[in-house]
């Protein structure tokens, strides 16, 4: 059936490319990894290769040109002005969906916004004219746009109409998350060094977190056969540890010791984060309250609200420290602000980390090699009995390694949105975004670039992300630090550097096993450092950069790695349902059907 799918989407492909003028509008992006033969070779950039193309090709009249300034106040090479490489409604949606999303042989392209929409025009900005969204892959491209609203920055929430909409009746006390100008700025000041701070939040790992996870665990040991529902128990998990730092309080969902408020304050948060997930997805705001999640969405909403009242007055009565005690101590913020806080706050970080929590189990259970490097790493920082705090934490290079990998070939979130007021220029005036469009940033074509990767791109490799004394590596700096290093002459790093060169080998794994592939034979497999170019800050971590990155970023951080060191030192991750794959329902990924995992005590 699959062989067959194949080539139903092959012949398909061929048909469409004779839809729709693109040869004029096709334009390629810079890359050092340019090719000279006459087709793309087995591995490399297409992008790359399409550069070279270009060339041959007429050049295209440009409407106009500009010069562009930089942070240091030079005038930058001005460009001409080029049209957006575009594609209409249709063949949007032709590459979202048959470019990827159902492929089931290459897990890498389940995402939606998958390379084939860039692929098609050999372009890394690519404008959908009937959907009147700009693709973007390239991570400086994204840069320059969340450079332009620095001065007033805004965030992936305040640029959709759902979060906008559902909190409207609370006028000044709206999350956080989604305001914008002097409002945020205010209001982020006060809150952000309570969330934010690695200094604030590191306490709640002993304190707050680490009895979670051990809970976690009993919890696990009383499932049948030793196997729990994955998003159940990610569901679970994520709320007992956000709920237990910001108000201090459990909800029973992993000891059976709920109250009648909390469950029902459970079962409405958890109602409108389902809910509120197909709405996200819906740019048209009439469209979006048209659909049946709406009522469903805004009724749980604020039930949840009218609850999170009752329970905020029950921390305040406890002596268990917690984030919104500090922020109610310190008198900044209204009672009325902290309630509808409290309910983004889940809504942004419950979700969120169940999802990395099954995505990072899956991924333990998937890849045995992988399993067992980490567990030897947890056993040697914390042994079977050791405290786990933030400190231990940051002494596991490999569990830092584990998660960049499982955000680059099994993400949660892999795009990042912006709608701005004003026309965005990008690439010294090459291309105009106007006003009112909508941005997004796909990470998934460079993180799947096996020219970059210097290898196969669906091969699960922590490894890839250590340098040469065994400690994870970046390159400090983003993008432009990169290229430049990769562009310039000492690319080539030095003998007694602990950073590798790009495409260096790293080491060899003996017993490489993907369980989910078919053969799932062990096998021999070298890893290679990646370029630098896709050690960018931007394609690092799902929780942004700048001033409007994740408030609970680091938070979220912690609660995994918190919950996955005692799963490994107390269980062993055995079996994989065969027909698992990464699916997205809604706004985010997790393994569907459940990978039906058995928890082997240690």
């Amino acid at each position: 059936i699959n062989a067959e799918y194949m080539g139903i989407r092959m012949l398909a492909g061929r048909l469409l490319s004779f839809v729709g003028p693109f040869r004029g509008h096709t334009r390629c992006f810079s890359s050092v990894n340019t090719h000279q033969t006459a087709g793309p070779p087995m591995g490399a950039c297409p992008f790359a290769y399409a550069q070279q193309q270009q060339q041959q090709q007429e050049p295209t009249v440009p409407a106009a040109v500009t010069a562009t300034v930089d942070d240091d106040g030079s005038v930058l090479a001005t460009m001409p002005t080029r049209p957006l490489p575009s594609v209409g409604k249709f063949r949007t949606y032709f590459d979202l969906i048959f470019g990827g999303y159902l492929d089931k042989s290459r897990p890498l392209l389940l995402h939606p916004y998958s390379q084939a929409l860039f692929s098609r025009l050999q372009s890394e900005v690519v404008h959908s004219k009937g959907l009147n969204i700009v693709f973007l892959c390239n991570p400086d491209d994204f840069m320059t746009v969340l450079r332009s609203e620095w001065s007033s920055p805004k965030g992936a929430a305040a640029s959709l109409w759902l979060f906008k909409e559902v909190f409207r009746e609370h006028g000044s006390n709206m999350p956080l998350g989604t305001l914008d100008g002097e409002d945020w700025a205010k209001k982020r000041h006060k809150v952000q060094p309570q969330v934010f701070l690695q200094s604030a939040i590191a306490p709640y790992v002993e304190s707050n977190l680490a009895p979670v996870a051990k809970d976690a665990i009993s919890f696990i040991a009383a499932q049948p056969n030793h196997t729990p529902v994955l998003k159940d128990l990610g569901t679970r998990v994520a709320f007992e540890m956000v709920t237990k730092v910001l108000i201090g309080l459990r909800v029973g969902l992993l000891t059976n010791s709920s109250s009648p408020v909390t469950d029902e304050f459970v079962k409405c948060a958890i109602t409108f984060l389902e809910a509120s997930g197909p709405l996200a997805v819906e740019a048209d705001r009439e469209k979006g309250m048209k659909m049946k999640e709406w009522p469903v969405c805004k009724t749980n909403l604020d039930r949840c609200l009218e609850l999170g009242k009752v329970l905020l007055a029950e921390s305040a009565a406890s002596d268990v420290d917690c984030v919104f005690k500090r922020l109610k101590a310190k008198g900044q913020l209204a009672e009325e602000y902290l309630t509808v806080e409290l309910a983004g706050l889940l809504a942004a970080g419950v979700d969120t980390t169940a999802c990395t929590v099954q995505q990072s189990l899956f991924a333990l259970a998937r890849y045995p090699h992988a399993q067992a490097a980490l567990r030897d790493e947890v056993m040697r920082v914390l042994g079977h009995d050791g405290d786990i705090t933030a400190a231990k934490l940051g002494q596991m290079p490999y569990l830092r390694a584990f998660a960049r990998e499982q955000h680059r070939l099994h993400f949660v979130a892999n795009t990042n949105v912006r709608v701005e007021d004003y026309e965005v220029v990008l690439r010294n005036g090459e291309f105009r975004v106007p006003p009112k469009t909508m941005i997004m940033f796909d990470m998934r074509p460079y993180q799947s670039d096996p020219s970059l990767l210097f290898g196969d791109p669906d091969l699960f490799l922590p490894e890839r992300w250590l340098n040469r004394k065994g400690a994870y590596d970046r390159v400090k700096g983003g993008g432009k630090a990169a290229q430049a290093a990769e562009r310039g002459n000492d690319m080539e790093a030095a003998d007694d550097s602990p950073h590798p060169t790009p495409g260096e080998q790293l080491g060899t794994i003996d017993n490489y096993v993907d369980l989910s592939a078919s053969p799932c034979a062990p096998r021999s497999v070298q890893v290679f450092a990646p370029s630098l170019r896709v050690k960018h800050a931007m394609l690092e971590t799902p929780f942004g950069l700048g001033p409007r990155q994740c408030l609970g970023g680091r938070l979220a951080t912690l609660e995994t790695q918190t919950f996955l060191c005692e799963v490994l030192r107390n269980f062993k991750l055995v079996g994989v349902n065969p027909l698992t794959r990464n699916t997205i329902p809604g706004g985010m990924c997790f393994p569907l059907p459940d990978p039906n995992i058995r928890f082997e005590r240690l």
